[in-house]
């Protein structure tokens, strides 16, 4: 059916062939006849456009027109933020800023600080060289790095503190010596520096005179936390080598935690092992107040499986050694040092056998006296019971051994001590027990020795000589005893006896 009600539904074939025509022919009322170059007709109508509405297209061309928007801006944002950044730069690496930096790193540190080759990069500052020089009043006195770089925030770049995770030097010294009598320690500005962590891969410290030091610990990686995990400082210290002056042995250092109050060290732990491959320890438990000249420093010591000759040295450990470790008795198991005074330290450990070893007491004269009489080679170097002990003292230049209870379970038992001078020459006073049945069945030892005490017969006996020939007097009082029986003298009976015989009834 026709869309228009117009229309007749029929047609005859005359009207049909009408609306062919005109049809064929075009309706011209929008356009125009033409002819053509080849005589053809043709009706040229005006282009329209076009009406139709589509929305994606114009969302389309909306957002690439926004994108390149977003990208003009984000040019030109960095191309600002270049350009600041370029003269932050210039600024933070000029002297100007250079010594403001200085000055605010003295503040914070109360020292004079210098740097060399210094340099700030946006991502962090470097220096191959920086100093820290105190005044007499503090303990410190000199700090020289090397190789010093730190990690910094963008916010430090803003005018705030500079922050960021640590400081790092490759290399350093640090002096500590004896602050001036009566001094205070300089009030310092408010921290302009805030790191997580200061560290050093190979720091040596020198405590004393640095000629002489009292104390030294030497290539140590040491690592500085300003918040620890009481709240206050702390230094940890691994690896490195522990020197003294004199008489005492260098110590390789395990570990340390030493936490940080005011003018006051407190150590926590400080763990030394003995040199080499050996399995020996020391740990150093206490408080060092750096105070003026004259105020020691004394520590707590706690050994474990350690040769008494690597404390005593290998002079007197040619006489006594063997593993060792700390008892617990009054007054004993200490250090004394005073960095003022590098010669006066002073060690006191109370000693006995370590568990599962056992000490040797070797090259005394009297031993290999007792050797022959006995015929028992054991008497040569003398195995001793592993709760056999002793109090070790080392103070200054001397050495001495003392309030030994040596026993040897069968043979012997000793009580007494031996010292040891500067000049290496030996003195002492040792009472030497055997086995009651022992002397009894030597003449001689039976006339020199006095009565039985803790089952033992007891004969004292002086040491003297060097600990290269150690000399004692045992053969002159056994062998002049001796002599004086065999003569036919009774020996003089004491006065209590003569006083019994007189005031015996008759």
């Amino acid at each position: 059916m026709s869309s228009d009600p117009r229309e007749p539904e029929n047609y005859s074939i005359s009207e049909m062939m009408d609306r062919l025509k005109e049809r064929s022919n075009g309706d011209r009322s929008n356009g125009e006849l033409v002819t053509r170059a080849d005589g053809t007709q043709a009706i040229k109508v005006r282009s329209r456009k076009r009406r139709s509405h589509q929305p994606h297209r114009e969302n389309e061309q909306r957002a690439r027109r926004m994108r390149a928007v977003q990208l003009v801006a984000v040019v030109v944002v960095l191309g600002l933020l270049l350009v600041v950044a370029g003269g932050v730069v210039v600024y933070m690496n000029g002297s100007g800023y250079r010594n403001g930096v200085m000055a605010k790193a003295g503040a914070a540190s109360g020292a004079k600080v210098d740097a060399t080759q210094f340099r700030v990069t946006p991502i962090g500052a470097n220096a191959m060289t920086l100093s820290f020089d105190w005044p007499d009043s503090v303990p410190l006195k000199k700090l020289n790095l090397q190789g010093v770089s730190a990690e910094l925030r963008v916010t430090s770049f803003l005018g705030q503190p500079w922050t960021g995770e640590e400081v790092t030097a490759q290399k350093g010294e640090l002096l500590v010596g004896v602050p001036s009598e009566g001094s205070e320690i300089a009030s310092t500005g408010g921290s302009n520096f805030k790191f997580n962590r200061f560290r050093c891969s190979n720091l040596s410290m020198y405590f004393g005179d640095p000629r002489g030091p009292a104390m030294s610990i030497l290539g140590s990686e040491v690592s500085l936390y300003p918040k620890g995990s009481d709240g206050r400082p702390e230094l940890r210290l691994n690896r490195g080598t522990v020197k003294f002056r004199k008489n005492l042995p260098d110590f390789a250092l395990d570990r340390a935690l030493i936490g940080v109050t005011g003018r006051q060290l407190d150590i926590v732990s400080l763990r030394l092992r003995e040199s080499g491959d050996g399995k020996g320890s020391v740990e150093l438990v206490g408080q060092v107040e750096s105070g003026g000249s004259g105020r020691a420093t004394t520590l707590d010591v706690a050994a474990k499986d350690l040769p008494l000759e690597y404390l005593a040295g290998p002079e007197l450990g040619r006489l006594l050694h063997g593993r060792i470790e700390t008892r617990s008795t009054p007054n004993s198991n200490f250090l004394t040092f005073d960095p003022a005074k590098p010669d006066a330290q002073r060690v006191v450990i109370s000693f006995q056998g370590g568990f599962g070893s056992s000490m040797q007491l070797a090259q005394l004269p009297f031993l290999a006296q007792l050797r022959t009489m006995f015929n028992d080679e054991g008497f040569q170097d003398l195995d001793l019971e592993s709760g056999s002990s002793g109090v070790l003292r080392i103070n200054g230049a001397e050495t001495s051994l003392d309030d030994l209870r040596l026993e040897s379970k069968g043979r012997l038992m000793i009580r007494g001590g031996i010292s040891m001078s500067a000049g290496k020459a030996l003195s002492g006073r040792l009472e030497v027990g055997l086995p009651a049945p022992l002397v009894a069945g030597k003449p001689r030892l039976d006339a020199a020795f006095g009565p039985k005490r803790e089952d033992m017969r007891w004969l004292e006996v002086t040491v003297s000589g060097t600990v290269a020939a150690p000399v004692d007097d045992f053969d002159k009082k056994v062998f002049a005893q001796g002599a004086i029986r065999s003569s036919g003298e009774a020996p003089k009976e004491p006065a209590a006896s003569e006083f019994e015989k007189l005031t015996q009834p008759r």
